[in-house]
């Protein structure tokens, strides 16, 4: 049987295959992949942290946007490092849910539009996340700063979005660490 890291062409068929039916979905964002794996828990102080969250990646429980990845591979770090590993293992969206994204991320541009002219890194990346959490019924992960008109936790607020932090995904999940 093949690993789950190295499963190909995988596709949702409604909102997304692979996990129950009845967990929660989330798109995560890469300040807190970035901030996450090389600041906040890094893994020489964290071991088993980032391992429980690759699992819900292949679990098809977090969706990192492709936009979001190449964001993250700009960086050679141990954020980059990881996200190579684990995005193999993750959901392919299909024709239908890339469109729904599509349209949903040509609204937010619309919107928001200083969104796209923020001049901090990869701002559709941003937007990405949000469409991507639109069409997927998800909640978004992020580490920025919620104060901001155009930054993802304003935004998501402003489109009915649930948003939240690295730690506060770690308490959703119930994890503990000891």
């Amino acid at each position: 049987m093949p690993s789950a890291w190295g499963q190909r062409g995988m596709t949702m068929s409604s909102k997304r295959t692979g996990a129950p039916s009845n967990s929660q979905m989330y798109v995560i964002d890469a300040s807190s992949l970035i901030e996450g794996r090389n600041i906040l828990y890094p893994p020489r102080v964290f071991p088993s942290l980032w391992p429980q969250i690759g699992r819900q990646i292949v679990q098809h429980n977090v969706y990192i946007p492709q936009q979001v990845i190449a964001e993250v591979k700009k960086k050679i770090d141990l954020a980059s490092r990881w996200v190579n590993m684990v995005a193999r293992g993750q959901f392919h969206p299909n024709a239908q849910q890339r469109g729904e994204t599509s349209r949903h991320f040509g609204e937010l541009a619309t919107k928001y539009p200083r969104m796209l002219r923020s001049g901090r890194g990869n701002a559709s990346a941003d937007l990405y996340v949000i469409a991507w959490a639109k069409s997927l019924d998800a909640t978004v992960i992020t580490q920025e700063n919620p104060a901001g008109s155009n930054k993802i936790p304003a935004v998501s607020r402003g489109e009915n979005i649930t948003c939240i932090n690295i730690s506060e995904f770690i308490v959703a999940q119930g994890w503990i660490f000891r």
